[in-house]
């Protein structure tokens, strides 16, 4: 179901019913410029529309000599489109071909949608008919929540003028024949500047596409969904990718009127290569095309549907939209460039330039309208008038199928520049396949064993081996290289060139023979050296990461110089990640780490960053604490999170898990909220003041790195908040003094343990602090006799040098 204001596409109306026959359809549907203020909400008579539909005729005729081949088209037949029992339009079927939409809102263009190939069919409940239908009921609705009932809207023409261009338009198509054709002898014919339609493809949701949909109880099989045919129609395009990478599994619903039902678990593999040949422009089963075609395009549609999480069922599936800025460059190897664009960020003009400029470089776009996804993938200027084509993916009664759709700005004199605002239409651009290689560092670790203490962490004056984990996130490459560089003064590199042979897309590997380098005696401890690593290949930033020195467990920082070394990066390589050190909000100043803009500005849509601490020594049973302050979107009914942020915990940099807080996270992820986190993923989320978090760190010891990673709720106009904040970040060691050989117990192996390690060289303490009972920062046999004085003899417990009851270590 397509929640108010929600990035859920669902396109169950507009899903075909049955085969269909398969015309191409030049469609144009025309919303036009608007420009000053204007009479309110209008209704157009039945005549005024009847003279319009004529009128248009006249018009197309005179400007391009004929309409469907003819110089004598001719109306022959009127169909009345209602929601529920409002009139939003009147539709206009024509000899020899095409229809023309009139809208009943004057407010609207007096021609919203014509085509000179294709008829709407008055029995066809979906389609495109349906698509009108939705598309100016939501205008009139609109005008409703404003003015109030459209019955009542005539009372406040005295509010505004109507003077901008729908209105002298109205006049203009309102006249009567004879005088339109006085009008039409006195117009220019200028030349139309345009491009596409770049797609082929004539491609729908049911059979063969649906082949391997899942079945409902009954055995009805499920739609593909509109989002995956739009895709699938962009990714046949390009014929790209020969075979994907990994695969996918996650938890379906099927809907049940309105309500989603659990379905099951549904899985896709998408490294099996993709048959190309043997997907043609449009098969219907089982007349126009082979098993293999209908295996090929089956395959293709349903596991792009997994990739983006399809909630199936038999009259319409539906998905996130954003959900393809994770599964086209992760699991098809498509550009890292793509982005979105919000129609109401754009003025009209801006638009279409920015529309023109995709299809100029050959490159169709994915669309998001009223309950729908579409290709769009051509346009065309007429006379100043914007028309964009759309390739639909549906079917049905009507012939419609391809359109020409041209976007217009409705007039709302309460909103800036009197433009309605667009909360429906995105789009997105830059889809083409990824071409460049794109190697990065996530991840290090490092073996001391042959010239150090074999502890697995650096000290000053040791050294080591090390082995960088290199991640292709681009194309496959032959062979990579490594290099490494310092601009540390406390780092010496030795061997600092390295081959990794060749890598896949998306592959993970270290070095084959490792990088050395040695840690300058005179470093201090506890100190984070940076170095930097680049990559052969057509990109590769020097990046730099860290590598801890020293001994001391526990780290403390109040976020007061923390840009050089913690690192901040976005989660998914298509979306931002808007980390940064901010003093608008902290717990103690002058700042803390943010998620979100600017000072008070707002969180972006569709967004996800990971905030990454320097690496830290801990002890087992460390706990990691931090405050918080949190301003993030929740459910309708505020159960459930739209957005949030998690923590997670590694001892690598490179693999990552969700560590819970104590008390556990407050929320979970709702399945209608972001695209970041699987549904009823446990999150922080709402909105709270400075609140302070504790993470019990059982389980994990060494150098590790955590992480903090927000992720932000989809595109949703009347939905704003300010982000989280994250400051005074503690580890607090969860070692008891006297108890060096961690067994929880403080008795005479203890002692025992610590002489092994003065007079016989065994292992020390971890940390080392354990061992030291008398507290004099000195580990020897003295700190053995006092654990021996307390166990025998009664003495003051290791660590309370008093025997006041409060450990002084």
């Amino acid at each position: 179901m397509a929640m108010a204001g929600k990035k859920v596409v669902m396109c169950r109306r507009y899903c075909p019913q049955k085969p269909y026959p398969y015309k191409i359809l030049s469609l144009v549907v025309m919303i036009l410029i608007l420009s000053q203020s204007g009479l309110l909400a209008e209704l157009a008579r039945s005549d005024e529309m009847a003279h319009v539909g004529e009128n248009w005729l006249s018009y197309k005729v005179h400007q391009n000599g004929s309409w469907a081949h003819s110089d004598r088209p001719s109306i022959i037949q009127s169909l009345d489109l209602y929601s529920g029992n409002q009139l939003v339009a009147r539709v206009y079927n024509v000899d020899p071909d095409g229809f023309i939409l009139v809208p009943v809102l004057k407010e609207l263009p007096p021609v919203k949608a014509y085509s000179e190939r294709g008829w709407i069919d008055d029995s066809d409940i979906g389609g495109i008919k349906q698509l009108f239908i939705d598309v100016l009921a939501s205008k009139l609705e609109t005008y409703q929540g404003v003015f109030g009932p459209l019955e009542s809207m005539l009372d406040f023409s005295e509010q505004a003028d109507f003077r901008h261009r729908n209105h002298d338009r109205w006049d203009i198509f309102t006249q009567s024949s004879e005088g339109f054709h006085e009008y039409l002898q006195n117009l220019d014919r200028a030349p139309l500047e345009q491009a596409g339609p770049l797609l082929t493809s004539l491609w729908h949701q049911r059979k063969p596409y649906n082949n391997l949909c899942p079945q409902l109880p009954g055995g009805d099989t499920c739609v593909v969904g509109c989002a995956a045919t739009a895709l699938a129609q962009l990714m046949h395009y390009w014929e790209w990718p020969d075979s994907g990478v990994g695969s996918h599994t996650y938890f379906w619903y099927y809907w049940q009127g309105d309500e989603p039902v659990p379905g099951g678990w549904l899985s896709a593999d998408f490294s099996d290569p993709y048959d190309w040949l043997h997907m043609p422009d449009s098969c219907v089963e089982p007349d126009f095309c082979l098993p293999e075609d209908s295996a090929a395009m089956a395959e293709l549609s349903y596991e792009i549907g997994a990739s983006i999480n399809m909630e199936y069922g038999t009259n319409g599936s539906a998905a996130h939209r954003d959900k393809l800025l994770i599964s086209l460059p992760h699991y098809f190897r498509y550009s890292h460039n793509l982005d979105w664009e919000a129609r109401d960020n754009n003025s009209l003009s801006e638009w279409y330039d920015l529309i023109k400029s995709e299809i100029d470089l050959n490159r169709p776009m994915y669309y998001s309208i009223v309950s729908h996804i579409v290709v769009c993938d051509g346009y065309r200027d007429d006379s100043g008038q914007y028309e964009y084509h759309m390739n639909y993916g549906w079917g049905g009664n009507s012939t419609a199928y391809t359109t020409w759709y041209v976007f217009d700005s409705m007039y709302c004199y309460w909103e800036e520049y009197d433009l309605c605002p667009y909360e429906y239409d995105i789009l997105y651009k830059n889809i083409y396949p990824q071409q460049e290689t794109i190697i990065e560092a996530c991840g290090h670790y490092l073996d001391d064993s042959q010239y150090g203490n074999g502890d697995g962490r650096m000290v000053p004056g040791e050294r080591a081996k090390l082995w960088v984990i290199a991640e292709n996130q681009g194309q496959d490459w032959p062979t990579v290289f490594g290099s490494l560089y310092e601009e540390d003064p406390y780092i010496y590199l030795i061997d600092l060139y390295s081959d990794y042979g060749s890598m896949q897309a998306w592959e993970k590997k270290s070095n084959q023979v490792p990088f050395e380098f040695r840690v300058d005696p005179a470093c201090p401890a506890p100190y984070v050296a940076t170095l930097y690593i680049t990559f052969n290949g057509d990109y590769s930033d020097k990046k730099p990461f860290y590598v801890y020195v020293g001994d001391d467990y526990g780290y403390i920082d109040s976020i007061h110089n923390s840009e050089n070394v913690w690192l901040h990066r976005p989660t998914y390589i298509a979306v931002d990640d808007e980390w940064h050190v901010e003093s608008y909000h902290y717990h103690s100043s002058p700042s803390s780490w943010k998620f979100g803009g600017n000072g008070a500005d707002y969180i972006g849509k569709s967004n996800s960053g990971d905030l990454i601490t320097p690496p830290i020594l801990i002890s087992a049973n460390s706990r990691l604490t931090f405050w918080h302050w949190m301003d993030a979107a929740l459910d309708w009914y505020e159960s459930q999170a739209f957005e949030g942020g998690i923590v997670l915990i590694s001892n690598n940099g490179c693999d990552w898990n969700v560590i819970e807080p104590i008390g556990g996270y407050p929320y979970i992820t709702s399945k209608f909220g972001t695209i970041f986190f699987a549904d009823s993923t446990p999150v922080f989320s709402g909105s709270h003041d400075w609140q302070k978090a504790e993470f019990n760190l059982s389980g994990y010891s060494g150098v590790v790195q955590f992480m903090f990673r927000f992720g932000s709720e989809p595109y949703v106009a009347d939905s704003y908040h300010e982000g989280w904040y994250i400051d005074d970040l503690a580890i607090e060691s969860g070692y008891t003094t006297g108890d060096a050989n961690e067994d929880s117990l403080i008795n005479v192996s203890d002692a025992v343990y610590i002489i092994n390690y003065v007079f016989v060289g065994g292992t020390p303490p971890d940390p080392l602090e354990a061992g030291d009972a008398n507290c004099d920062e000195t580990l020897n046999v003295s700190d053995a006799v006092w654990i021996i004085n307390y166990v025998f003899l009664g003495g003051f417990n290791p660590g309370d040098t008093n025997g006041d009851g409060i450990p002084e270590c």
